[in-house]
């Protein structure tokens, strides 16, 4: 498709810019000021370019597993959870009933496009749960993009779908269509 997208520092971003441009294209002032707002609240700022034109600037917060150990942390931790970490069904919980209720997906206007990324060995959101919640909000009318990814558990699946996510952002930022998985 000869398309490439970029994604890294602004300063990488800003350098990478200028040689596709032929030395005519800077990150502005803006956008300098977006990254350091995003840096200012503790987050990572993260600069997406697609082709040579500024796509985005995303926030990456401090949970985000990108290290060996940070995974073998968080491995732990769900091992300490166990299976049964949830003593009751949140949907029958007064206050979080709602909570889940005003953030499903089968909420969406039929405008806002929606990517759920998940591994398809998932132990901690079962993956028929989230197929079952893809398919009520295609029935809603929802346009999402299901992505699967096999031999994927919960805690592998953020670091293989980062690419996909990234570059799906990168899309709705330039006016492309959203894919949708609904049929």
């Amino acid at each position: 498709e000869g398309r490439e997208i970029r994604k890294g520092s602004a300063d990488a971003i800003d350098g990478w810019l200028n040689r596709m441009s032929g030395g005519s294209t800077r990150l502005s002032g803006d956008v300098r000021k977006s990254v350091d707002d995003v840096a200012k609240r503790g987050s990572t700022p993260l600069v997406v370019a697609d082709g040579n034109s500024l796509s985005a600037v995303l926030a990456i917060n401090g949970l985000c597993i990108d290290t060996v150990s940070g995974q073998v942390g968080v491995l732990k931790a769900q091992k300490k959870l166990g299976k049964q970490f949830l003593l009751y069904d949140p949907g029958t919980v007064k206050g979080w009933s709602s909570a889940l209720s005003d953030n499903s997906l089968t909420v969406l206007s039929t405008g806002t496009p929606a990517l759920i990324i998940q591994g398809d060995r998932d132990d901690i959101v079962r993956p028929q749960v989230t197929i079952d919640t893809f398919r009520a909000s295609c029935r809603a009318g929802a346009k999402v993009k299901y992505v699967s990814l096999a031999g994927r558990g919960h805690t592998t699946a953020p670091q293989f779908g980062v690419a996909t996510a990234v570059s799906w952002i990168a899309d709705r930022f330039a006016g492309l269509p959203a894919p949708s998985s609904c049929r």
